[in-house]
């Protein structure tokens, strides 16, 4: 009377006792469940730049396992988010892991994860050197409007002088109208104190 299930489906099974009496059971036989043993991902090290994308490419084993469905997380998502599609993000500057894994079963594979900063992109500008040869003196300007101006007028280019970057702590050009003079300066309490006696902000 042992029962062995051989494929999935249903069965009714008979018993015919020798005085003629009748019994059955209904079986249902159900397939065997076969559990995921390994997750493979690839790249299983990743480095983005913020603002990056990559997915992760998984290879569940065996290829047969019944229930193959897998979710994603990170460990910090502030740094690095992933999609359910393995889609990893770089928000921000750091390290995280990333773990995908098959509830079913428990198994579990993990992505670390660096995020690098995005690369600062000085932009710069040509500063060219002027020369006034009535009053001696030097002044300097990346301005070509300005320089084909002075040149026009008399002052001499003594062409390239530096380079100048566009970011940072910005220089304040001011200008005495009742001497020439030109004057530079970091300190805005400095440009203050020359633009209120007269000097003009260029």
């Amino acid at each position: 009377g042992v029962v062995t299930g051989v494929s999935a489906g249903t069965a009714t099974i008979y018993a015919i006792a020798s005085n003629g009496v009748k019994a059955q059971v209904t079986v249902t036989v159900n397939a065997a469940t076969i559990p995921v043993q390994l997750i493979a991902v690839n790249p299983s090290q990743l480095t983005l730049t913020v603002g990056e994308k990559q997915q992760v490419t998984t290879t569940v084993y065996p290829a047969n396992a019944t229930d193959q469905a897998l979710n994603w997380v990170s460990s910090n998502s502030t740094i690095a988010s992933v999609g359910q599609d393995g889609t990893i993000t770089a928000l921000a500057a750091g390290d995280a892991t990333v773990t995908v894994y098959n509830i079913a079963s428990g198994v579990t594979a993990s992505v670390a994860v660096t995020v690098t900063a995005k690369p600062v992109v000085e932009t710069t500008v040509k500063m060219e050197r002027l020369y006034n040869p009535n009053s001696g003196e030097h002044l300097f300007s990346s301005d070509q409007n300005e320089i084909e101006v002075l040149t026009k007028g008399g002052w001499r280019d003594e062409g390239y002088a530096w380079t100048s970057p566009t970011g940072g702590t910005p220089v304040y050009r001011v200008y005495n109208p009742n001497t020439g003079d030109h004057h530079y300066t970091l300190d805005l309490n400095e440009l203050k104190s020359l633009t209120d006696a007269g000097w003009r902000n260029e």
